[in-house]
Formats: C-alpha cells, structure tokens, sequence
C-alpha cells in the first residue's frame, strides 16, 4: 500500500496522499505534509461529512476535486476507506487521474492492502451533523 502511495506521490505537483477511514481518522501518509495526526483527522472527518452530505441526496460521489486557491484535494472513495490527494491546482489531472487508477486496481487485488482495507473498514458519518 505504501508503494502506491510512493508512486501517486511522484506524479509532479503532488505533495501528499492521505488514507482516511469512513469516520475521517487518517490511516496513512505520505509526503511533505504535516503528519499531525490529530489535525488530520479533524480535516479528514470535514471531508468525510462533505462527501456524506452531498450523497444524501441520493447520488453517490467516488471522485471529487475540489480546487482551491493554492491547493487542490482530489478524493476518491474507496467504499471502505477515503484517498485524498493534496497537489498544486496547476498539475496534470489526466496524469493524477492515470495513475490513481493504476494503483487503485492493484490495490483491488491485493489481499494484504484489501485486508488492512477490511481491518479498518466503519460505517460512514451521516453528512446532516455540517448543516443540522
């Protein structure tokens, strides 16, 4: 799993990639980002809230991008855990894209990266707690 990690790092631009269960504690991490573990999971429980609420409205989202001033996130659901990709907004999203599915697919079958999957696999948050 690490090793995939290592590879969507070395996409130009990429500067992190997180693992983060279905309640939004971060799992694993790679690269030049903070490596607090606390503030991560406060972000990653935010983003897992936003990815519940807007599928409340009964459309389901495996892939999100979410482009800011200087950062872009790239997330994709991976049903039993969340991959976030923190880049600058200015990289090659085809290449990132590529490449995520070239690493996801092995992931699938891989038994080791599906059991640790299966290990750390939790209900997701319902998205109502940002709004309600």
């Amino acid at each position: 799993m690490e090793e995939g990690l290592r590879e969507i790092l070395a996409v130009s631009e990429v500067e992190g990639c997180l693992l983060f269960d279905n309640q939004g504690r971060l799992l694993r991490s790679e690269g030049a980002i903070s490596h607090n573990q606390h503030e991560w999971d406060e972000a990653g429980e935010v983003l897992v809230q936003t990815l519940a609420t807007l599928e409340s409205g009964s459309k389901k989202f495996s892939d999100l991008d979410i482009i800011f001033m200087d950062k872009r996130l790239v997330m994709r659901d991976l049903e039993k855990v969340i991959l976030v990709v923190i880049c600058d907004p200015e990289l090659d999203i085809a290449l990132l894209r590529l490449t995520l599915n070239v690493v996801i697919n092995r992931w699938k079958g891989n038994s080791k990266v599906q059991r640790f999957f299966n290990d750390h696999h939790t209900q997701r948050r319902d998205g109502e707690r940002i709004f309600g």
